[in-house]
């Protein structure tokens, strides 16, 4: 899962308007635990990248990533229903959901959120459908339900049971997707389609102005629109990009012939390519351009 460090989201919501969502800073896990000295364990102990490619099963071949979570210290504040109930929300790139812990939701881990409660707001309503999003890090169940967040009857999950070590001790309450309506459970409508079809938007554009800041205490992020970055940061195009490879006698990418947002997952692609010998599923299917480069001292090049 794509977590985006973010100091503020605006949505444009007509030519003369903006939603914006100031995002406040908090002191990250990571800030946390190098305050109590836990961090040092980590450094003792480092991750060895090439461990993911040391497979012990003959059969299934598949590498695993772990993705750090204990930078993510921005969260915005939403509100959902009616009266408004507040959540500090994370704001997703890699998934398409939103969900909010809900008062049925009685695990350890929701009690150490915000929960939505139902029966407060005058204009929920629900048909009960059952939804279950499973990130890298943790997964979530509960069901789904209808009600205004920024856009009225906008459908969004409640969770009544929430695993993983990321939900107990993150800030955030809930997570707000903002990637491509694919990955959205069951065919739910995200909320940037929402916008959408109910002509809040004027363009489909939304922003963030990432960057990396310790603060002493919770602020704001600094202003921004959705169709124009703040003066400081620089845009440059991104017209190639050289990978740094150790040295090594081969290197083999695949793909499959599929689309890679058929599954959510960290990386994006079926498991099934990993259960095939090599995960060769051969890039000429997917017309991905040549590739060049020089492990090794030696130059490559190939599809």
């Amino acid at each position: 899962m794509k977590w985006l460090v973010v100091a503020l989201v605006c949505l444009r919501l007509s030519e003369a308007a903006l939603l914006r969502v100031p995002v406040k800073k908090f002191k990250s896990i990571r800030e946390k635990m190098r305050e109590n000295g836990a961090e040092e364990d980590q450094r003792t102990q480092k991750y060895d990248p090439a461990l993911k490619y040391r497979f012990t099963n003959a059969v299934v071949e598949v590498g695993y990533e772990p993705i750090y979570y204990r930078d993510a210290s921005f969260f915005g504040d939403l509100s959902f229903g009616t009266p408004p109930q507040k959540f500090k929300i994370l704001f997703d790139t890699g998934s398409s959901d939103v969900w909010v812990p809900s008062a049925l939701c009685y695990t350890i881990t929701c009690s150490k959120h915000t929960r939505f409660d139902p029966s407060q707001s005058s204009t929920f309503t629900t048909k009960w459908k059952s939804f279950s999003v499973k990130y890298g890090s943790g997964t979530v169940n509960g069901f789904f339900g209808y009600d205004t967040i920024s856009i009225p009857k906008q459908q969004f999950g409640l969770t009544t049971y929430m695993l993983g070590s990321t939900f107990v001790y993150s800030e955030f309450d809930g997570i707000l997707g903002l990637g491509y309506p694919d990955l959205a459970r069951d065919g739910v409508t995200t909320v940037l389609e929402g916008m959408v079809n109910n002509g809040i938007f004027s363009e489909l554009i939304f922003s963030f102005y990432i960057y990396n800041l310790v603060l002493e205490s919770p602020g704001l992020g600094p202003p921004l629109t959705s169709d124009k970055a703040p003066p400081s940061p620089t845009r440059q195009p991104l017209e190639q990009m050289w990978p740094t490879l150790p040295s090594t006698k081969a290197l083999s990418l695949s793909s499959p012939s599929r689309k890679l947002t058929s599954r959510v997952g960290l990386g994006g692609a079926p498991g099934d390519i990993g259960r095939q010998k090599r995960g060769s599923v051969g890039w000429d299917r997917a017309g991905v351009p040549t590739m060049r480069g020089s492990p090794g001292g030696r130059h490559h090049s190939g599809a």
